[in-house]
């Protein structure tokens, strides 16, 4: 066993810093609950620095996109795992950076297992090794030590085990929640669906007619059952519920038939195998459609498949991204299987695990449990957002159709303060929170602006995203693509759930925001000057006499250019003056 002090020079340097908020997670084990993440705001980054090879640490490339790019921290060419830096852009330019990096850590071992001495571990875990990579695994804030990751299939979910060279389990985690969209011929066919639930359209509480019964369909059910446009592949006169968006496929148990149609009618009840085919075929293809529209082309650039009818007719549905698949828990009626309703008919379980999958195309990182827990609050907004857009009846509760029977769904209101949380004992722990305060949002600025700055948001992520960090991300964003038209609202209600602190000073993100006048003399002539800034921003500017009354005030949004206007003004002196900065400047413009 070999002990190596590694003192080393940060390997980023950041310019021009003037907005930096360090966030720690909870409590005890130190890789699941308390990763330590820096997040900085319109820093410039030493480009060499990016590209060090500096001996035995350096950063590795490992995504580039149009919207960031990744590094992987390495000591002597050999990843350290989730010691990561995240650099998002906007047209080439940088919005934020957000840094998982260690420095001046120890090497507390340098002696690595193999396959084959992890092998007796993972078989007593009932799996099988798939692959397996050395890594350096962080056990706190200044120490590493030598292990190996090992991705590992136990029945049909995959895993990712973490191996220290005494066979001890490092970390666990189950990935389960390859690439290019296919190119189909596509025709018009129709379809049978609920909107979005039975429930929710029928405006009643699950009861009476409204019910499972063993699968069922009735006449209450397919009352609320509404016909659909499809687009469909359609080869040797054959319909397939296949576009450039989704699949459907057999993937797992039961093994039922995937439906055709020779007319381009998919017209099914519940009790009948297609139904829930059908449903789950429509509900993704209309998600993957608008979130196309909002100009996130790259989310889930792929078609991804979906089993319908799976996980052996369990209550369970999963994302799998090895697969790009989606499984979906059947309702099989066999004796000793849950009584459940299939989770393909409610378009919010349908609409949750599709956002598990955009969420992958932008970080497939999900290291700390309060990570975990708040992408599940993310796919829960993303689903009630859909629905609620088509019926808000109970809006409150999320999967109100299949949370009856074997669960009772989740809640999109909580209580819960953020600086109360002293733990995320797992995913699901307090994602009701993250929930509640993006549906507060929601209904304050909008559907359309909270769904972008929401996708906005994820594309920041990391594998040890906090909450407190992703607040503040969605802020930056709000002001990079809006102007930071919505900040004011967006930072109440983050503070009404204690997420960010009332004291945080949102102005100083326009710190390096400079203006002037042009166009003085057009102004001069009875025209306009204009107040030109480096930056879109909103807020309002003010033109006084020289006697000090106030000739107007003029409100922009999302501006870089700012138009003064001399019209139906009398000739003289005026003073404008301009917030920026925290600071009010001030300038002279004269009126024949």
């Amino acid at each position: 066993m070999t002990n190596a002090l590694i003192n080393t020079e940060k390997i980023i340097i950041i310019l021009f810093l003037f907005f930096q908020i360090t966030v720690n997670a909870q409590t005890n084990d130190f890789f699941i609950r308390n990763r330590e993440s820096t997040l900085s705001f319109n820093n410039s980054v030493d480009a060499n620095l990016l590209n060090n090879t500096k001996s035995d640490i350096s950063l590795k490339k490992i995504e580039e996109t149009k919207r960031f790019t990744l590094f992987n921290q390495t000591y002597n060419d050999i990843d350290i795992y989730s010691a990561t830096l995240k650099i998002n852009y906007r047209n080439g330019k940088e919005i934020f950076s957000s840094d998982n990096t260690i420095s001046n850590f120890e090497v507390i071992n340098n002696e690595f297992p193999t396959e084959t001495s992890v092998k007796n571990i993972i078989e007593i875990n009932d799996g099988e090794i798939i692959s397996s990579k050395k890594i350096y695994f962080p056990i706190s804030s200044i120490k590493i030590t030598s292990a190996l990751k090992v991705y590992v299939e136990i029945e049909t979910l995959t895993y990712i085990y973490v191996v220290n060279s005494e066979n001890e389990i490092l970390y666990k985690q189950c990935i389960d929640f390859t690439k290019r969209k296919t190119s189909n011929i596509l025709l018009p066919a129709t379809g049978s669906v609920f909107m979005p639930d039975p429930i929710t359209s029928a405006k009643l509480e699950y009861g009476g007619d409204l019910v499972h019964n063993n699968g069922q369909s009735n006449q209450a059910l397919e009352n609320q059952q509404v016909e659909v446009a499809l687009m469909c592949k359609v080869e040797n006169g054959i319909y397939y519920l296949e576009n450039n968006d989704v699949k459907i496929i057999d993937d797992e148990s039961p093994h039922w038939d995937i439906v055709t149609s020779t007319n381009g009618e998919f017209n099914f009840n519940r009790s009948e195998i297609g139904f829930q085919q059908v449903n789950a075929f429509y509900h993704i293809s209309e998600m993957a459609k608008q979130i196309d529209i909002y100009g996130f082309t790259d989310a889930v650039d792929y078609t991804i498949k979906v089993d319908a009818d799976a996980c052996e007719g369990a209550d369970q549905s999963y994302f799998k991204p090895k697969k790009s698949l989606i499984v979906f828990g059947a309702y099989t009626g066999k004796d000793g299987d849950d009584i459940h309703i299939p989770d393909a008919e409610d378009a919010e379980v349908i609409i949750h695990e599709y956002t598990h999958a955009i969420i992958n195309t932008y970080c497939n990182n999900r290291f700390t449990n309060e990570r975990k827990s708040m992408e599940e609050g993310f796919c829960d907004y993303m689903a009630k957002s859909y629905s609620t857009d088509l019926g808000d009846y109970n809006w409150q509760k999320i999967f109100k159709w299949d949370g009856n029977l074997s669960w009772q769904g989740r809640s999109a209101v909580s209580t819960e303060s953020y600086t109360s949380i002293t733990r995320f004992k797992h995913a699901y722990d307090h994602c009701g929170l993250w929930t509640s305060a993006l549906m507060d949002i929601y209904f304050e600025i909008g559907k359309e602006t909270t769904d972008k700055l929401v996708l906005h948001t994820i594309t920041g992520l990391d594998g040890n995203t906090t909450m407190k960090k992703a607040a503040t991300i969605m802020i930056a964003m709000d002001i990079e693509y809006f102007g930071g038209v919505n900040v004011g609202a967006i930072s109440s209600i983050f503070n009404n759930y204690s997420i960010i602190d009332k004291t945080l000073n949102i102005n100083t993100i326009h710190s390096n925001v400079s203006c002037k006048i042009i166009n003085t003399l057009e102004f001069t002539n009875g025209k306009s000057a204009y107040i030109s800034l480096n930056k879109k921003l909103t807020g309002s500017y003010s033109l006084y006499s020289i006697d000090g009354t106030l000739v107007k005030n003029i409100k922009y949004i999302n501006k870089k250019l700012i138009e003064v206007n001399s019209e139906n003004i009398g000739a003289g002196v005026y003073v404008l003056r301009f917030n920026l900065n925290n600071s009010v400047k001030t300038f002279k413009l004269i009126k024949h």
